[in-house]
Formats: C-alpha cells, sequence, structure tokens
C-alpha cells in the first residue's frame, strides 16, 4: 500500500468528482488556495470516505482515494 500526504488535486478534477456524488462543482470554492489538505487537517477532518460502484474506481484513485473491498448488506426492508 503506498501512502500519499498532501498531494495536489487539481480544480476541475475536485469538481467533476463532487459532480459525480450528486452534489455542486463549487469550482470558486475550490479555486481558493485555502482549500487544500492543510485545510482540512487543520480543522480536523480526518477521513473522506465514499461508496461506489466499481467501475468508478480508476476515477476515485485519480484523487487519492485507496481502495479496497467492502460489503455491505441489508437485514430488513426500507418501511418508507
Amino acid at each position: 500500500m503506498i501512502f500519499k500526504t498532501n498531494e495536489k488535486v487539481p480544480v476541475d478534477l475536485l469538481a467533476s468528482l463532487r459532480e459525480s456524488v450528486g452534489w455542486n462543482r463549487m469550482e470558486k470554492e475550490l479555486s481558493n488556495p485555502k482549500m487544500t489538505s492543510y485545510y482540512l487537517k487543520g480543522n480536523h477532518i480526518y477521513m473522506i470516505s465514499v461508496l461506489f460502484d466499481e467501475s468508478l474506481k480508476s476515477f476515485y484513485e485519480k484523487f487519492g482515494f485507496y481502495t479496497m473491498l467492502s460489503g455491505q448488506m441489508e437485514t430488513e426492508k426500507c418501511k418508507f
């Protein structure tokens, strides 16, 4: 496993990541030099975790996400 710390990610890639999970792109905000991993660490944001389809694995790896096998099981049906 390779750990990367404070690796720079281009704003357009990060905006695409946000859009892929249904969020707004925040391109203006992400262009702010304060929006870096230093910001995340300084505000005690320890980890960002996402669930995604296997077909998106390489997309998330571009952003420095460490991908791993995972599983999920429903124990009862939704009551909505």
